[in-house]
């Protein structure tokens, strides 16, 4: 703790050191005004800067950009008209004078006929950036990710703020309404990408930290439920995510020093007279440099370094490119020794090495060929690799190794989407991504006889295909829809699914809506499972495992949303998801089933006959940030259940049953009102139902000497409830040309231990918990110039 009470000593120190000089600063605020419909610009739109006196606006020009200098830090408003279009405000754009603001803003098309209802002013509450994802989408926004308490600008663990949401362990993995963490997809500027997590977990969509970082990311999407038909290859959710580009006005730089690293990025124009841009961001860590000074974070020594691009490259003729890419090393190694009495002769010596690296590279490419036909294609190669091993040293003798498993693929990936306007109100897109995919999974171990085992050991290539046709039909709030279809197909056993998606969101008033949608999904299985294998009566290696189905999954929702104001809503939704050919052991006395894998692969024989189900109601009220202050509150009551070969219902492992979650913060101006200083309070409190654990076998586990348990009792005991406070505290303040920002993010402030697992305490001869991380304080110190 004394280091927690020398980081607030810090932390305060550098908040009161402030510039009191009486100037005010400006920036400047640009952009671009486009037809959300099809993308195109739109010359002449009004841009008006509310609450400024005098107050500051412009036009766009021919291209739908604008410029708007000499505008005074602070948080304002943005109010953009345009004849013939639905009038937006979007609120809440922070100007500080060491960054320009951009802002990109799509206007809705709406009829002039006399008859009509003129439509008012639409407030941005968190619509999706993808205008056709009616149902289950919430944008969330790059200063959220920065924002919230213990996010860490990471977009999993700033979810666990709405309903359903629960974190599965001390990383970033997430279940979203009682499904495993696999089945969420991370999409990266159209394309499906690998986890973009270091040390990320196998068979799992998390790890420890983000490699993602938020100096990069643009608004961006997350789906829960009942996706459009464009999206594949998910059972639980997506994060649809987009990068912004950088100034192509003037060279910016931020510099930031944090316990978790320090990370430099640059952007700026690729020419002068020409709109092309680069942006580009280094990271590397300083947790090893903190461990060496003898400061306890975590066990064994800690490094990860990572780096992401995008450069914008636009033509006058052949449309726009974008290269972008993103990439992370990480690295863990522990070493558990034990001397003899003397301390002086190793008695026992076992080391450990966790290595996960990430790699992605791609090309973007989009094309207006005419106001009603656009065409956008991305062509990606990525890899990854997961690895760990372990060896241990009895006595003088020479290290033997113990356990090794590896895991490696690399994919070339091309995804091309077509967006045709047939009518004022009627789109079709549609869609092909094949992506084709080399792997090679390996693992050994010892077995009880001592003798190093193969359990997996395989190469191959395969290749997933997914496509897409779907109707967007939109008339304004009155009435919109979605209908499509999605086709999967996997070449490795020639698995196939046709799936039909659609959703409905009606406009019972201008300020009640109720939406319901349905979707059939279906995934892949982590490629490792299909390689279990066994040797036959003829000694020849067999896979069982290699035609196992897709496992699929129908979503119904309902849902109703209500704007109590235009910074303010509240939503109920209920919803109902039903699993079927899921992969179980075909043993009736074995209870497993892929729905409760946590970060691992079955390294058994399974069979696609399994079934799970999902339901439950969530209710969510959200303030948008007003008066500089924002808030969410959200709950949620929820079943998941699996059934084995048995034929029985039974608890899965993340059958929470309910989540309860607020967050909120409040902004303070502390230079009067020239807005020069600011500090913020965040806070966030979680409430989760535990998840669930087969109850141990005492008497076993005491003759046996390990923890046993009662598998025919498979996942009946709840883990107490998981009970977490965080705290952010954020000072910013503005120089003339600069802007310097100070924040400390303490994840678990109260060091509540909250139990993840039981096990067999030997020693105490009781059952005793396992737990997750107490209390982790970031101090972050940032330079935008």
């Amino acid at each position: 703790m004394k280091y927690i009470f020398y980081l607030a000593i810090l932390f305060f120190v550098i908040l009161l050191r402030s510039n009191l000089q009486a100037q005010n600063y400006t920036q400047t605020v640009y952009g671009k005004v486009i037809d959300k419909a099809n993308f195109t610009a739109l010359p002449q739109a009004s841009i008006e800067i509310l609450n400024t006196t005098p107050q500051l606006g412009t036009t766009s020009l021919p291209d739908g950009s604008f410029i708007i200098p000499f505008v005074p830090v602070g948080i304002y408003s943005i109010r953009v008209t345009s004849i013939g279009f639905a009038t937006r405000q979007v609120d809440n754009i922070v100007v500080s004078s060491g960054k320009q603001s951009y802002i990109e803003i799509a206007l809705e098309e709406v009829s002039t006929q006399l008859n009509e209802v003129v439509v008012k002013s639409e407030t941005d509450k968190k619509l999706p950036v993808n205008s056709m994802s009616i149902i289950g989408a919430r944008m969330f926004s790059v200063e959220e990710t920065q924002k919230f308490a213990a996010s860490i600008d990471d977009p999993s663990r700033m979810v666990t703020s709405l309903p359903g949401i629960t974190t599965t362990s001390d990383g970033n993995d997430i279940s979203i309404r009682g499904n495993s963490a696999n089945g969420v997809l991370w999409r990266l500027e159209g394309i499906e990408i690998p986890n973009p997590n270091h040390f990320a977990n196998i068979a799992s969509s998390g790890g420890a930290i983000s490699i993602l970082n938020s100096q990069l990311l643009a608004n961006s999407d997350f789906l829960n439920s009942a996706f459009s038909a464009e999206y594949g290859d998910a059972l639980s959710g997506v994060f649809d995510l987009r990068l912004r580009k950088g100034n192509y006005q003037k060279r910016e730089y931020t510099a930031q020093l944090g316990f978790l690293g320090m990370d430099a990025s640059a952007e700026g124009p690729l020419h002068k007279n020409y709109n092309g841009s680069y942006l580009i961001n280094y990271r590397y860590s300083t947790l090893a440099l903190i461990q060496s000074l003898g400061i306890p974070l975590a066990d064994g020594i800690i490094k990860f370094q990572d780096l992401a691009y995008n450069i914008y490259l636009p033509t006058k003729r052949l449309g726009s490119f974008t290269l972008f890419g993103l990439g992370g090393k990480s690295s863990k190694s522990e070493e558990e020794t034990l001397l003899d009495f003397l301390g002086s002769n190793t008695v026992f010596k076992l080391t450990s090495v966790e290595k996960s690296n990430t790699a992605v590279t791609g090309l973007t490419h989009s094309k207006i060929i005419n106001a009603k036909l656009n065409i956008r294609s991305v062509i990606a190669i990525s890899g990854y690799q997961i690895g760990n091993t372990q060896k241990r040293q009895d006595g003088q003798e020479d290290p033997r190794q113990i356990e090794n498993n590896q895991y490696r693929q690399s994919n070339a990936a091309l995804s091309s989407t077509l967006n045709i306007q047939t009518g004022r109100r009627h789109w079709i897109k549609t869609g092909i991504s094949p992506t084709l995919m080399q792997y090679s999974v390996l693992q050994t171990r010892r077995d009880s006889a001592n003798a190093l085992t193969t359990i997996l050991d395989h190469k191959g290539s395969s290749a997933l295909i997914n496509s897409f046709v779907q109707w967007f039909y939109n008339s304004s709030y009155k009435f919109s829809a979605n209908i499509g279809f999605h086709i999967a197909y996997f070449t490795l056993n020639k698995s196939k699914s046709l799936e039909p998606r659609a959703a409905i969101r009606i406009g019972l008033t201008p300020n009640n809506f109720m939406s319901i949608g349905y979707g059939l999904h279906s995934q892949i299985q982590p490629l490792g499972t299909y390689f279990y294998q066994e040797r036959g009566q003829d000694n020849q290696i067999q896979y069982p495992n290699h035609n196992l189905s897709f496992t699929r999954a129908h979503h119904f929702v309902l849902s109703e949303e209500y704007d109590i104001s235009n910074f303010n809503k509240i939503k109920l939704e209920v919803y109902y998801q039903a699993l079927f050919n899921v992969p179980i052991s075909p043993d009736t006395a074995d209870k497993t089933s892929i729905l409760n894998v946590v970060d691992e692969y079955l390294n058994q024989e399974l069979v696609s006959n399994g079934l799970g189900k999902n339901y439950g109601i969530e209710l969510s009220e959200e303030r948008f940030l007003h008066n500089n202050l924002y808030y969410i509150f959200s709950a949620s009551v929820y079943q998941s259940k699996y059934k084995a070969a048995d034929h029985i219902w039974r608890n899965t492992r993340f059958n929470g049953n309910y989540t309860f979650a607020f967050t909120a913060g409040k902004e303070f101006t502390l230079s009067g009102k020239n807005n020069k200083s600011t500090g913020s309070v965040n806070f966030r409190t979680l409430y989760l139902g535990g998840f669930r654990t087969t109850p141990i076998d005492v008497e076993k586990s005491e003759t046996y000497h390990f923890t046993a348990e009662e598998t025919y009792r498979a996942f009946e005991k709840q883990l107490p409830p998981y009970v977490r406070v965080d705290l952010k505290l954020s000072y910013r303040h503005n120089f003339k040309n600069s802007t310097l920002t100070t924040s400390l993010d303490i994840q678990n402030v109260l060091n509540k231990e909250n139990a993840s697992g039981e096990f067999y305490d030997t020693f105490e001869k009781k059952i005793n918990y396992t737990t997750s991380n107490g209390l982790i304080p970031v101090l972050n110190i940032k330079v935008e110039f």
